[in-house]
């Protein structure tokens, strides 16, 4: 049954729009979700068709798989946000219409330049679609499920899976091996189009769209030497998968002894299926014991992925195929929670950003280095060289950990700063700091209310968590002591990237963490009775245009420089950069630290 909205508004619909009730509106967009991967996987059983009919090498196969991995990563980073602004309903419609000329594509492609074409597109309408279907589950989940985050890790690795095996299997006992898989999903993005139409939009549309663009990538300090650690249990799972979408179809006829392309689909089924499974089932074990599991599990699979290639067992062959799918999800889900628990929230889009890009990265560059090998030296041999380096990369990285001891830990105070400082969490109303008892001038910290009503001079004060931004609060503080201000510190926060696996603990509350690490902050700057008010605001959003936004009617904007090392330190950010060029108050940038 539908709902009919009778304006836009918050929800942005058309006068008369018929929309769903939000729990059917969640899952139409976990079935959309599903679509979209299910499309991105079409083309692997594909590949070897292709390369027959037109005469082109493995280099060119892997080239073009690459050129896909490439321009997903440029529309996570660049465009992961135009939901943000433009509202979800449209970013996801547009997405899809992106999906459907990629199908007109396919059909008319009568050559290599084409493919290049349609899966570059194909690769940016994926992205885009990752980022609003992941925020879109998260806004229309039903309330305490916790369903958002299990269905944006199963629907693209399901949707990959299940894509795979239904284009082999159509073109393998279909007419027309090269369109009728094309047509059916050109079929399917105009059905899941028309029912995107029917979402209710629960994006307000906010200013910022250019400076949204601009993607903020860094490691935080405190998470570096974690980062260098967990690395190789990082990116082997996305070199894994890279191989499998890109050659798998290809070792698979090899290895089995036959030309079904069916097995093709099969192995790619496997593979992701039970790497999506894994990390469902998984999903509330510790990140310490998922991460330690998905290697062995991963060594294991590709240990007999090796002895398989090598004696050309067939059902090895599977069995390797789904250890390894396991090991793969287990992998990283465990790595990216261990990471991204040592950031604060403000730094979590950043370290976010650097993981896909190395995944991305091991995705699509060690596919290509194989391509060149297969035309050397033949899939067979390459095969069984990337199954070893794949085991040995992991294995070294788990024995990197069991000599430390222990693998690291998400349990971090989300508030530590890059020295190691930490301060116990405080209730909102301990963390401000009056003069005297409430009174008139007395501002509320949230996200609704960004001006003072006091009258009195507002100085604001950008918060990520960093040591750059306590320097910042302890200047502005000072200065409010001297002027008689009030200061008002702002947090913005944002939910995580899906990706194509999308391992965010069921239990996350962003803007709670968010809530808790902005009154971490200001406890550890204000210690004690503080002759000033201090108030603080979280509010979801990017963090240049919050800051911005909270500049309105304010006396100062004070914000931290993030520069690193001698030279860049001289810098200052993009955030800093944009606050100077579009505040409406003047703007002080703290370089170093406070006197």
């Amino acid at each position: 049954m539908t709902q009919t909205q009778a304006s836009g508004g918050a929800s942005g619909g058309r006068l008369g729009r018929a929309t769903l009730p939000h729990t059917a509106a969640f899952w139409l967009a976990a079935v959309v979700f599903f679509l979209v991967f299910a499309v991105s996987a079409a083309p692997s059983p594909l590949y070897g068709v292709y390369q027959a009919e037109w005469k082109f090498s493995a280099i060119t196969l892997t080239a073009v798989f690459a050129i896909y991995a490439f321009f997903l990563l440029v529309g996570l980073l660049f465009f992961g946000s135009l939901s943000d602004h433009l509202g979800r309903r449209r970013v996801i419609s547009v997405a899809l219409f992106g999906n459907a000329v990629v199908c007109v594509l396919f059909l008319t492609a009568h050559g290599v330049g084409q493919l290049f074409v349609a899966r570059a597109l194909q690769g940016v309408a994926v992205g885009v679609a990752t980022s609003a279907l992941g925020a879109a589950l998260i806004d229309l989940q039903p309330e305490g499920s916790g369903l958002a985050p299990v269905l944006s890790t199963a629907a693209p690795l399901w949707g990959v899976g299940v894509g795979g095996l239904g284009a082999s299997a159509l073109v393998q006992y279909g007419p027309s091996p090269t369109h009728l898989v094309w047509w059916l999903l050109l079929g399917a993005c105009f059905v899941g189009g028309l029912g995107v139409l029917t979402i209710p939009e629960t994006s307000v549309a906010r200013p910022g769209l250019l400076a949204s663009l601009r993607p903020s990538v860094g490691i935080p300090s405190q998470a570096r030497s974690t980062f260098a650690t967990t690395a190789p249990i990082l990116v082997a799972p996305w070199a894994l998968n890279g191989f499998y979408l890109s050659l798998g179809p290809s070792l698979a006829g090899e290895v089995l002894r036959s030309r079904n392309l069916l097995w093709g689909g099969l192995v790619i089924f496997v593979l992701s299926g039970f790497a999506g499974t894994a990390s469902i089932v998984f999903r509330a074990r510790s990140a310490r014991t998922a991460m330690m599991t998905g290697c062995s599990a991963l060594v294991a699979g590709a240990a007999i992925t090796f002895g398989a290639v090598a004696a050309r067992s067939a059902v090895a062959f599977l069995v390797g195929t789904g250890v390894a799918g396991i090991g793969a999800g287990l992998a990283f889900l465990g790595s990216f929670r261990v990471l991204s628990a040592l950031a604060s929230p403000g730094q979590r889009a950043s370290l976010i950003s650097v993981i896909f890009i190395a995944s991305y990265a091991a995705f699509s560059i060690p596919v290509v280095i194989a391509g060149v090998a297969t035309s050397r030296f033949g899939l067979h041999r390459t095969a069984l060289v990337y199954s070893a380096v794949i085991a040995a990369l992991v294995g070294l990285a788990l024995l990197s950990l069991l000599l430390r001891g222990r693998a690291p830990t998400p349990n971090v105070d989300l508030a530590r700063d890059p020295v190691g400082a930490a301060h116990r969490y405080q209730r909102p109303d301990e963390s401000r700091r009056r003069l005297r008892p409430p009174a008139a001038h007395q501002t509320v910290g949230t996200e609704n209310q960004m001006n003072d009503a006091s009258g009195l001079q507002r100085i604001v004060v950008g918060i990520d968590g960093s040591m750059s931004s306590m320097n910042a609060l302890r200047w502005a503080v000072q200065q409010a002591q001297l002027t008689g201000s009030v200061v008002q510190t702002v947090m913005a926060w944002q939910y995580p990237p899906a990706g194509m696996v999308s391992p965010v603990p069921a239990d996350l509350d962003v803007k709670a963490e968010s809530r808790q690490a902005l009154d971490a902050a200001i406890g550890r700057v204000i210690s004690g009775a503080s002759p000033i008010e201090v108030n603080g605001v979280v509010e979801e959003g990017e963090p240049g245009p919050t800051l911005v936004r909270a500049s309105k009617d304010a006396s100062l904007l004070v914000v931290g420089s993030r520069g690193h090392g001698e030279l860049v330190g001289m810098l200052i950010g993009s955030v800093s950069q944009y606050c100077v060029t579009h505040a409406h108050c003047p703007v002080v940038v703290l370089r170093g630290p406070v006197a």
